[in-house]
């Protein structure tokens, strides 16, 4: 009984992700022919930035979401963890590091493997508290260990609140909605992924037809392609 429960709900998971994707892949087409078409009415319009976002929906994210989504769900967990090694290495990039923090970006990198292992076998207890509590506690040790206490609050502090809480922490999250939720956790990441690139879409097209000042031109740089969940 339990057997034919599961696949049933597996059809309908199934069914109902094709029907979002190909939503999807109708309102990508159409936006796709509209900026096409759109400079040729609105000439003194700049819509390359628009035309680069669409590209990069179609390459980078449509089909990447098709493929994780449609085959296998280990595959969906495979590449958000992939997801959060870029995103924490990136993270690390922005930030001003020394030579001694190398042990503990280290140490920060193999926590994403373990993270996602408690999702794999559904382990939510630990999922929870692993990195917000035994990592916070052990972490600082290799950096004490090694390089003593030269820097130790802040190299530990940046990696911690903002490398795995939020990068690792935060991120893991999308995996584990398809764990908690099965009927609708795979549309949920969809429907946050939609969220953002809609909140993307609609700050652009304000910016250029009603914007005339940035209010604050630091914190509102041109879209650029391939920054999409990071910026956001």
């Amino acid at each position: 009984m339990d057997a034919v429960f599961k696949k049933r709900m597996g059809e309908i998971i199934l069914q109902e992700t094709i029907w979002t994707l190909s939503i999807i892949f109708i309102a990508l087409f159409s936006a796709s022919i509209a900026i096409k078409l759109a400079p040729k009415f609105q000439k003194h319009k700049d819509f390359d930035t628009l035309q680069s976002r669409i590209k990069t929906w179609w390459g980078g994210m449509f089909v990447i979401f098709c493929f994780a989504t449609l085959f296998n769900s280990t595959v969906s967990l495979i590449a958000i963890m992939i997801l959060c090694y870029f995103a924490l290495k990136e993270y690390f990039m922005m930030m001003k590091t020394r030579k001694s923090d190398r042990r503990i970006f280290l140490w920060a990198y193999l926590m994403i493997p373990i993270q996602f292992y408690w999702i794999y076998i559904g382990w939510y207890g630990m999922f929870i508290v692993f990195i917000p509590v035994y990592v916070f506690l052990f972490l600082p040790l290799p950096r004490i260990i090694g390089k003593g206490t030269v820097g130790f609050l802040r190299s530990v502090s940046f990696t911690q609140w903002g490398g795995l809480m939020l990068m690792v922490f935060g991120i893991s999250h999308l995996a584990y909605f398809p764990v908690a939720t099965p009927l609708y956790g795979p549309n949920l990441v969809l429907f946050l992924i939609i969220l953002t690139q809609v909140n993307d879409v609609i700050q652009y097209l304000i910016s250029l037809y009603i914007g005339k000042h940035k209010i604050a031109p630091t914190a509102t740089p041109p879209i650029l392609p391939g920054r999409d969940l990071l910026a956001d």
